[in-house]
């Protein structure tokens, strides 16, 4: 534990170098660094350090929020999705609603969020990973990646019945996604406790397509979910904030 502990303090000072704007090879092997630095996902919430402009690169290293630049009408693949106060809440119903978070992500990333569940159904998100995407699957029976080696969550290893979901309950998921070359790890925590562990091929992964395997996707399949927060960390390569006709 105590690891960590110091693993994280370092973290938040490589992001404020990051922050001041230094570049080159120092820049770089800050980015190395902060990239090998698990994201945490404890019970204390990140904390967004700015805004970016539609059109604009995500900086690096830094907590965005992202939420609030979703559009329900725009960026459902389905109906279903509303705002409900600061909340974005979709509703059970069909057999899988996904709305496109508007940014492009070519690189590793961390996204934090905090949801409840009130009753039955899945949360379903598909997000990038590097050249492919892969459906994050959790639910109060499980948790695991669909599809790895062409088999589904419940039936590749990365599958654990191991859940801390109370429906009901507000929970923190966050997922790290870190891309290198062809190969790529996958980490999951809900409230702090490890739920998926994946390291392997890029090519070993097929989410549901989407027009643009880039775009991270929020996701259900015939369950309610409240939205509270969604955050974005950008640890290598480069996003973009999608800018909208």
């Amino acid at each position: 534990m105590e690891k960590e502990g110091w693993k994280r303090r370092a973290g938040m000072w490589y992001e404020q170098a990051i922050g001041q704007g230094i570049a080159g090879l120092t820049k770089a092997k800050i980015e190395k660094r902060l990239a090998e630095i698990p994201s945490g996902g404890g019970t204390r919430p990140p904390v967004p350090t700015r805004d970016v402009a539609p059109g604009s690169e995500i900086p690096l290293g830094q907590w965005i929020d992202v939420l609030r630049w979703v559009d329900p009408a725009k960026d459902s693949v389905k109906p279903g999705w509303k705002w409900e106060g600061s909340a974005l809440v979709t509703r059970p119903g069909g057999d899988g609603k996904t709305l496109g978070l508007p940014l492009l992500v070519e690189g590793g990333y961390d996204l934090a969020m905090d949801l409840t569940q009130p009753d039955k159904g899945n949360l379903n998100l598909v997000l990038p990973v590097g050249s492919r995407n892969v459906n994050v699957i959790s639910w109060p029976g499980g948790h695991g990646l669909s599809w790895v080696d062409g088999r589904e969550a419940s039936a590749n290893p990365t599958f654990t019945r191991k859940s801390p979901v109370v429906l009901g309950r507000r929970h923190r998921l966050v997922v790290s996604v870190r891309p290198e070359g062809d190969q790529a790890s996958i980490g999951v925590t809900m409230d702090g406790v490890p739920v998926i562990q994946w390291r392997g091929a890029q090519r070993s992964l097929a989410g549901w397509e989407r027009p643009d395997h880039r775009v991270p996707n929020l996701g259900t399949f015939d369950a309610n979910v409240i939205w509270h927060r969604v955050y974005f960390r950008l640890v290598s390569g480069k996003a973009t904030r999608i800018v909208r006709p």
